[in-house]
């Protein structure tokens, strides 16, 4: 533990440290006094957020706040060509059911670059279902509280 420790330490993260490490449905965040700033991290990520932080589509932490964000959101993330070495072409999102659970179908056809030539013009898709809870959107933190959530958001979505 001292090594994360001193992580934070020379960020100068010092108060309310929350270390969800390891533990399912949790995040890692801490406040950062001098800064005024609460901090979200992950094992691959770290940003600080404080009054006049903005959240915009496609930052890490965006929380869409309804069924069309969301299918842009999940359209922007799965539909990125470069992703994984894997070539897809023509993403297309639409509404759908998966186990009984409404959410958004994301399909594509892979491409011939896709390194398994198998795959190689089959339709694929991922199902991502509605969040039980929106999100806020795009918004600024007016609030010491607000940087609090969105370090809290920024380090779910990082984790």
């Amino acid at each position: 533990m001292e090594e994360k420790l001193n992580f934070l330490l020379k960020r100068g993260i010092t108060e309310q440290i929350q270390d969800g490490y390891g533990e399912p449905k949790t995040c890692c965040i801490g406040f950062n006094p001098t800064e005024q700033k609460w901090y979200g991290w992950s094992h691959r990520a770290i940003f600080g957020f404080g009054i006049g932080s903005k959240c915009k589509k496609g930052d890490c932490g965006f929380e869409p706040s309804n069924k069309e964000e969301f299918k842009e959101d999940c359209l922007r993330f799965w539909g990125d060509t470069d992703m994984d070495e894997t070539h897809k072409v023509n993403p297309v999102a639409e509404e759908g059911t998966q186990d009984g659970k409404l959410g958004i179908w994301v399909r594509y056809t892979y491409d011939n670059k896709v390194p398994n030539k198998q795959m190689r013009g089959q339709l694929g898709g991922i199902f991502s279902e509605y969040p039980k809870k929106w999100g806020k959107g795009e918004w600024i933190a007016e609030t010491i509280e607000d940087a609090k959530q969105m370090a809290i958001d920024f380090a779910r979505s990082v984790s």
